[in-house]
């Protein structure tokens, strides 16, 4: 699974253009997936830190974008991820 997709996806959403005008100091920190083979229920879902606000803002991109601005489980200042990390899940079949 590459993040690179779920990134372009979110880049060109209206939710995440009118963010960044109004957060330019926002960075990527994190990318969820979650694979529900039993129910088909995927999450895919991108959080940046907004430092200006200490605040994350996690998109959920499934069916459409959507935003919620979450606040900092501590004060620790979240790292940017590098949009090449290896986010490659082996395949699993049994449980």
């Amino acid at each position: 699974m590459k993040i690179a997709p779920y990134v372009s996806k979110l880049n060109d959403s209206t939710e995440f253009k009118g963010f960044q005008k109004e957060h330019k100091d926002a960075f990527m920190i994190a990318g969820f997936f979650v694979i529900d083979l039993e129910t088909n229920k995927n999450v895919h879902q991108i959080d940046y830190y907004v430092p200006s606000k200490k605040k994350i803002a996690a998109f959920t991109l499934d069916k459409h974008v959507t935003m919620q601005m979450l606040d900092l489980m501590n004060s620790k200042v979240p790292e940017k991820l590098d949009l090449k990390t290896n986010t490659d899940l082996d395949q699993c079949t049994e449980y």
